[in-house]
C-alpha cells in the first residue's frame, strides 16, 4: 500500500495546516517510479489524471512566478516540467541536477522507489 510521508510524520509533530490537503491530493497515487529525467507518479484507475496534472501545472506556474520561495510541493524544483503520460504524472527535467533533486525529494515524500521495495 502506498503511504504519503510528510516532514511532520518524520518529526513526530502535529500536522501543519496543509497536511490534510497533501494527504487528499496524494491519495490518488498508486506507486512512484524514478526516471532518468526525474519521477513518475503512477495514479490509481479512479484518479482524475488530467485534472490533477492541470492543477499541479497551475500551482507550479504560481510558485515559479514567485521564485519558488514557498513552493506548495517539494517536487516543484526550479527547472522541472510536469507532463501527463497515460495514467501517470511526470516531474521531469533534461538538467541532470534538477532531475536528481526531484528524485531526492520524491524519496523524502514517498520512501524508496518501488524497485527498491521488492516489487
Amino acid at each position: 500500500m502506498f503511504v504519503h510521508r510528510s516532514l511532520d510524520d518524520d518529526l513526530g509533530r502535529t500536522p501543519r495546516r496543509g497536511h490534510a490537503f497533501e494527504a487528499e491530493a496524494c491519495k490518488g497515487i498508486s506507486w512512484v517510479e524514478e526516471l532518468g529525467e526525474g519521477l513518475r507518479l503512477h495514479l490509481k484507475a479512479t484518479a482524475p489524471t488530467v485534472r490533477l496534472a492541470t492543477q499541479l501545472q497551475c500551482h507550479l506556474a504560481f510558485a515559479q512566478a514567485r521564485g519558488l520561495d514557498r513552493a506548495p510541493c517539494p517536487l516543484f524544483v526550479r527547472g522541472v516540467k510536469i507532463t501527463v503520460e497515460a495514467s501517470a504524472i511526470d516531474f521531469r527535467s533534461l538538467d541532470a541536477k534538477v532531475a536528481s533533486e526531484v528524485r531526492a525529494e520524491g524519496r523524502k515524500m514517498f520512501g524508496a522507489p518501488i524497485a527498491e521495495q521488492g516489487k
